[in-house]
């Protein structure tokens, strides 16, 4: 992989506390992302974030309370004005976890030549 390429794309990860997420936020950290990391455990995410070689935007957020997603969303416009990549690892127990809030968030002049795909390092798929 090449190392920084995604330098200056921001980059929000849900879950981001522990498991696939905290996996996924070192790995986008060694890419250069700029980082929101949220999670319902702010001291996971604290955690994480301390070990970072560059500062994170952190946000204690339930995915299945439309209220804490729109505070992310307010969070990251504050900060970055736009985000690039969501990558959504949070799960929920709860038997609300198939109604996971979700908030329109519009994106101009979005095109299809700005989508690309990421393909994890050999050391992430042993197979």
């Amino acid at each position: 992989m090449k190392p920084e390429r995604l330098c200056d794309k921001t980059v929000i990860i849900t879950g981001a506390g522990g498991g696939i997420g905290a996996a996924t936020v070192r790995l986008l950290d060694r890419e250069g992302a700029r980082l929101v990391l949220a999670d319902i455990d702010l001291s996971a995410l604290e955690d994480i974030s301390g070990k970072l070689s560059r500062p994170a935007l952190t946000v204690k957020c339930d995915v299945t309370s439309r209220q804490d997603i729109e505070q992310l969303v307010a969070q990251v416009r504050e900060q970055y004005k736009t985000a690039d990549v969501l990558v959504n690892t949070a799960e929920s127990s709860s038997p609300r976890s198939s109604r996971i809030a979700t908030v329109r968030i519009s994106i101009s002049r979005l095109q299809s030549t700005s989508w690309g795909r990421l393909t994890p390092p050999a050391e992430c798929c042993p197979c």
